[in-house]
C-alpha cells in the first residue's frame, strides 16, 4: 500500500489503522485499487471513482464537524 493523500491532522481514535485522520492509500498490486481511511472507518477495494466519492464524503464530513462547512442549508 502506498499512502497518496492525508489530511485532518492526527487520528485521535485508539485502534485506528492510520495516524492521520483521513488517508487515501493505493494498492501497488496489479488491480491498483484504493482504500480510504477516516477515523476508525476503513473502506477497502475502491475503484478510482468510488475512492473519489468516499474521500470527498470524508473531507466534507470532517469540515462540517469542525464548523468550517455547514450541512444545515445556510
Amino acid at each position: 500500500m502506498k499512502k497518496v493523500f492525508t489530511c485532518g491532522g492526527r487520528n485521535p481514535f485508539k485502534g485506528a489503522s492510520t495516524v492521520d485522520m483521513i488517508t487515501l492509500r493505493q494498492r501497488e498490486s496489479g488491480d491498483m485499487l484504493f482504500d480510504v481511511v477516516y477515523g476508525l472507518e476503513v473502506t477497502k477495494g475502491l475503484t478510482y471513482s468510488a475512492a473519489c466519492f468516499e474521500l470527498g464524503k470524508a473531507i466534507l464530513h470532517m469540515q462540517c464537524c469542525e464548523g468550517i462547512a455547514s450541512n444545515d442549508g445556510k
